[in-house]
C-alpha cells in the first residue's frame, strides 16, 4: 500500500469539516430567518398599503359623481406612490389599467440568483378592493426585500469564508508546531530498525513527545545492551573448545558453533535446518527423541555418555550435557542446548589400561 495522508493533513481536514457543516447549518438557520424575516415584512406592509388604500377610498367617495370619484381616486394614488413594496393598480369597470405604482427605485439595478429568490420569496395573496365601476388591486412585491436578503447572505458567506481560513491557517500552524518532532521521531525509528540502537531523542517541549523520547530512549538502551550481551555470547559459544548444538523440539538444528563444526566435519550451513538424527548412528535415533522429550519436560542431561556420527560415516563416543531452551517472555522451552566432547580416545585409553591390567 502506497503512503497516505500526514496526520497534520488528516487533522487539518477534519477540522475543515467540522467548521464547513458548522457553516452550512449556520447557513441554513439564516436563511430560514431570511425567509421568516422577509415574510413578516411582506405581510406588515401589506398591512400597511391596504390600510393607505382603505383611507384613501374612503376620502374619495365624499366626491359627488363617477367620473369625479374617479378622477379624485388616480390623483390621489399618485400622490401615495409605492407603498413599501407593494405595487398598486387600479382598474376600470372595463378592466383598462388607469394607474400603476412607479417601479422600485431602491437597488434597481441589482439581481439575485433564481433558486435564490424561489427559496426566499413569501406567498402573500394580493388584495382587492371591489369599488363600483373600478377596482384596486395590491400586489405585495419582495423583490427589494431578497435584494437586502441576498446581501445579508453574501455578507455572512465572506465573514465565513474568511473565518474558515483563518482556522485553518491556525490549526496548521498549531499542529505544524506541536507535531514538529514527530520527524525526528520518524527518523530514529527508521534508524533504530537498521541495527543502530545508539540513536536517542533529546528532550521535547510537548509532554507527550517527551514521554514518547523517554521510552524511545530506553527502548534503544536495553536494545544496545541486549545486543551486546548476545554478541558476548555469541562469541563465548563460537569460541568454546566444547561443540555446541542448539534445535528446536520436533529435533531440527538451529545453531552450531565451530567446535561442532570440525568434531562432526559438516559446515554450518549443512548442519543449521537438518534433523538431529543425522548426526547420530540409527541405534541412537530413540535416545534422541527420549532426550528431547525429556528436555521438554524441563529435565536436563547431565554428563551422560552417548555417541554421534561425522559427516564422513565415523562413529564418535561423546560426553554430552543438554539442558532446555526457554522463552523468557512466555516461559516456555522452545528447544535443547546441547555441549559435547569427543571421548573417544579416553575410552580406548581405558580400554587399553584394562586389558593391560586383565593381562598382567
Amino acid at each position: 500500500t502506497g503512503p497516505g495522508m500526514s496526520l497534520r493533513l488528516r487533522i487539518n481536514l477534519v477540522i475543515t469539516l467540522v467548521t464547513v457543516a458548522f457553516t452550512l447549518a449556520m447557513v441554513y438557520e439564516m436563511v430560514n430567518d431570511l425567509r421568516s424575516s422577509v415574510r413578516e415584512e411582506i405581510e406588515s406592509t401589506t398591512r400597511v398599503a391596504v390600510q393607505v388604500v382603505e383611507t384613501v377610498v374612503a376620502g374619495v367617495y365624499l366626491e359627488p359623481g363617477p367620473t369625479q370619484r374617479t378622477e379624485a381616486l388616480r390623483t390621489l394614488l399618485q400622490r401615495v406612490g409605492r407603498v413599501r413594496g407593494n405595487d398598486i393598480r387600479f382598474y376600470d369597470a372595463a378592466g383598462a389599467l388607469l394607474y400603476q405604482s412607479p417601479p422600485p427605485t431602491y437597488q434597481s439595478g441589482k439581481r439575485v440568483p433564481e433558486w435564490f429568490g424561489a427559496l426566499i420569496r413569501p406567498e402573500v395573496a394580493e388584495a382587492r378592493f371591489k369599488l363600483p365601476g373600478a377596482e384596486i388591486v395590491v400586489t405585495p412585491d419582495a423583490s427589494r426585500s431578497i435584494v437586502e436578503a441576498w446581501d445579508d447572505l453574501q455578507s455572512f458567506a465572506l465573514l465565513a469564508l474568511a473565518f474558515l481560513v483563518l482556522v485553518n491557517a491556525a490549526v496548521f500552524w498549531l499542529l505544524n508546531r506541536a507535531l514538529k518532532p514527530l520527524p525526528r521521531i520518524l527518523d530514529a525509528l527508521a534508524e533504530l530498525t537498521h541495527g543502530r540502537f545508539h540513536v536517542r531523542l533529546p528532550a521535547f517541549h510537548p509532554q507527550e513527545f517527551d514521554a514518547i523520547s523517554r521510552g524511545f530512549n530506553r527502548m534503544a538502551q536495553a536494545l544496545e545492551e541486549s545486543l551486546a550481551q548476545n554478541r558476548q555470547l555469541a562469541l563465548v559459544a563460537q569460541q568454546s573448545s566444547d561443540a555446541l548444538i542448539i534445535s528446536d523440539l520436533s529435533g531440527r538444528i538451529t545453531y552450531c558453533n565451530a567446535a561442532a563444526e570440525r568434531l562432526l566435519g559438516y559446515a554450518q550451513q549443512e548442519l543449521v535446518g537438518s534433523p538431529a538424527a543425522l548426526i547420530a548412528p540409527p541405534e541412537r535415533h530413540e535416545e534422541l527423541r527420549a532426550q528431547l522429550e525429556s528436555i521438554g519436560g524441563r529435565v536436563p542431561v547431565e554428563l551422560a555418555e552417548s555417541q554421534r556420527l561425522t559427516k564422513s560415516g565415523r562413529v564418535l563416543d561423546v560426553a554430552l550435557s543438554a539442558a532446555p531452551l526457554v522463552d523468557p517472555a512466555a516461559d516456555r522451552v522452545i528447544g535443547e542446548i546441547c555441549s559435547m566432547r569427543d571421548i573417544t580416545e579416553h575410552k580406548r585409553m581405558q580400554a587399553a589400561e584394562r586389558e593391560l591390567e586383565q593381562n598382567r
